[in-house]
């Protein structure tokens, strides 16, 4: 019986540690290059739709979350129009699922896989 109840004790260890693993968790760019980046572009847009948004050299290596905001309407004298745009911005988040790197897209609770950037989990 000893060994009946440990040998579940076991099993129960190990499937909460492979169920822990997969779990989504922020995390953060190791570094990255020009293709990585063109790559979350190209994620954002299969994601979301629209056109490819401008990115800094470095998106995701010092936060795990982008937020993109429409660009806002100027008048003649280059003022923000009033009241031009109303939207919420776009929010994206850097994550890691077992051990793939991906963009997560919450609107719709996608994620979309990178091959080309490496990153870690970022730390609280």
């Amino acid at each position: 019986m000893k060994s009946l109840v440990a040998g579940c004790l076991c099993l129960f260890m190990v499937a909460c540690q492979v169920y822990y693993h997969k779990e989504p968790r922020p995390a953060l760019s190791n570094g990255t290059s020009a293709e990585a980046k063109q790559e979350i572009k190209q994620a954002m847009i299969k994601l979301r739709g629209g056109k490819a948004p401008l990115l800094a050299d470095n998106v995701f290596e010092d936060n795990d979350t982008l937020l993109i905001e429409r660009r806002v309407s100027r008048d003649q004298q280059g003022l923000p129009i009033t009241g031009s745009t109303t939207e919420m911005p776009v929010t994206f988040q850097l994550q890691l699922k077992g051990d793939v790197c991906g963009v997560y897209y919450p609107i719709n609770d996608t994620f979309e896989p990178l091959t080309q950037l490496s990153c870690r989990i970022k730390k609280p």
